[in-house]
């Protein structure tokens, strides 16, 4: 995994890398995307939209040149395919 990657090959061990898509996704689509998967295997979920608190981001994306630079990497899972994963290993 990518963690192993940056360990073996930082000289000095010690690097900050951003980890994600390099895409932008908001919250309300990530739990749009997981509610629609939960409901699928029937499990029903509500949640409330409240105003954006001040501070609050509209979007959030990670910078992923630096990661792609230094190792070569590249993400190998989408958001849903990691929402799949986390419903999956707990059984939902």
């Amino acid at each position: 995994s990518v963690h192993i990657q940056m360990a073996d090959q930082m000289p000095n061990g010690l690097s900050i890398f951003n980890v994600g898509t390099g895409q932008g996704e908001t919250i309300l689509n990530i739990a749009i995307l997981f509610k629609n998967k939960i409901e699928k295997r029937g499990i029903m979920w509500n949640f409330d939209i409240e105003p954006p608190r001040q501070g609050d981001r509209a979007i959030s994306f990670s910078n992923i040149d630096k990661l792609k630079n230094a190792l070569q990497w590249k993400p190998a899972y989408t958001i849903e395919d990691m929402l799949d994963h986390f419903i999956k290993g707990r059984s939902i």
